[in-house]
């Protein structure tokens, strides 16, 4: 199975702002991205061993934001919210990525 290297997340949303970012195979965590802009690397065989993702502005407030990933060697989704990181103990790589919002 193919290991994700990078990713973005856009919101159709006008109200619900999103940053989110990555850490690669080498350590390497990167700066928080938005609107659509790519989290990680491209081309460079860094596969992503976690991630995390917020809301940020006034959402913040009222909505949660859930997501999990699921990793290499691991048969379930490691979950996590608001900005903490989904990342598998032993240091799999991301095979897949699921994002849900809830109303606080």
């Amino acid at each position: 199975m193919r290991s994700i290297e990078a990713f973005s997340i856009t919101s159709h949303s006008p109200d619900i702002n999103l940053e989110y970012r990555a850490k690669l195979k080498d350590g390497t965590i990167t700066e928080w991205k938005s609107n659509g802009d790519f989290s990680g690397t491209i081309g460079n065989s860094l596969a992503i061993q976690a991630f995390a993702i917020r809301i940020t502005g006034p959402a913040s407030l009222t909505c949660d934001c859930i997501y999990g990933g699921l990793f290499q060697g691991d048969h379930f989704p490691i979950r996590a919210s608001n900005g903490q990181w989904s990342e598998a103990p032993q240091g799999g790589n991301l095979i897949a990525m699921q994002i849900a919002f809830l109303e606080k």
